[in-house]
């Protein structure tokens, strides 16, 4: 009677964690949403402390440390998010992107190949475009580029991002008209 009393009040506990993490990973989600990105690495450290399983808690941390220019943490995060999610294209692109960003290109493109291997179909150079987030998806598919010069899929996302920023001067004009020839 003991040990069922025990275990109720273990899966209890955990339940409790699960909850408190939760929590504090969505107000850090709000807090980054909002461009507070130290109040949410404060939150997504919370979140950890009560999860330190939490891949998404980890590669959120991640995002939020390199947006404050902290890349080492933010590589740390980026690494522990791989490791207890694998199997996630987005944590392994962005891991190649930490990586591209130390200088050490072999391993950058290691981590995109399997990021590549994972999500086949996809350019995950522009992941950030999805969410919006023109500013990371430019920088993402500069960083590709390093890998994989010229692939056309990342210079047409390249391009696409710069003209929704209105920005297409920096990138390579579309035609001769845009080029004002």
């Amino acid at each position: 009677m003991k040990l069922r009393l025990m275990l109720v009040m273990l899966i209890a506990a955990v339940a409790a964690a699960a909850d408190k993490s939760a929590s504090h990973l969505a107000v850090a989600d709000g807090l980054a949403a909002q461009n507070n990105r130290k109040g949410a690495i404060a939150e997504y450290r919370q979140a950890l402390r009560f999860n330190p399983e939490s891949a998404a808690a980890h590669h959120d941390l991640a995002r939020a440390l390199a947006a404050v220019g902290n890349s080492a943490w933010a590589f740390e995060a980026y690494h522990a998010a791989v490791t207890l999610d694998p199997a996630n294209p987005a944590f392994h692109a962005d891991l190649a992107f930490a990586l591209a960003a130390r200088g050490d290109v072999a391993a950058s493109e290691s981590q995109y190949r399997e990021a590549l291997r994972l999500q086949p179909s996809t350019s995950l150079a522009g992941l950030s475009a999805g969410r919006r987030d023109l500013d990371a998806a430019i920088s993402e598919y500069r960083v590709a580029l390093l890998i994989r010069p010229y692939a056309p899929e990342v210079v047409k996302g390249l391009e696409d991002a710069l003209e929704s920023r209105n920005d297409l001067a920096i990138g390579r004009p579309r035609s001769r008209s845009t080029a004002g020839l």
